[in-house]
């Protein structure tokens, strides 16, 4: 029966992949010698649509390559911001250890000192 399911989605894709492509083909032949004027900052007459659809389409892809590209950069530089703000903790908590070590042995010392002027 798993077969038979396969198959059956196997076959449907097909039938949709030729069915996407009929499409864009009668959309590219029937656009053929379709034009427009369009403005991008001053006029341009008489521009194929299927140029046009094309750039569209390939700015399209450039914009998102840099939204993405950006929220990439964004995660990066709040990642090196905390990992600069950790490397900083750690630096004043190896400090601070330093400092009370050194207290602790002060400490120490004055002890001993105490214990043998009393013996």
């Amino acid at each position: 029966m798993p077969l038979a399911y396969k198959r059956i989605k196997v076959y449907a894709r097909l039938i949709v992949l030729v069915a996407v492509a009929l499409a864009i083909g009668a959309l590219l032949y029937k656009n053929n010698n379709r034009t427009v004027t369009v403005w991008f900052g001053g006029e341009y007459a008489d521009v194929n649509v299927l140029w046009l659809a094309f750039c569209v389409g390939l700015g399209s892809i450039v914009v998102y390559w840099l939204m993405g590209t950006l929220v990439r950069l964004r995660r990066d530089m709040r990642e090196l911001d905390q990992a600069a703000k950790l490397e900083k903790r750690e630096a004043e908590q190896r400090a601070l250890t330093k400092k009370l070590s050194e207290q602790e042995q002060r400490i120490d010392e004055k002890v001993k000192n105490a214990l043998s002027d009393e013996a």
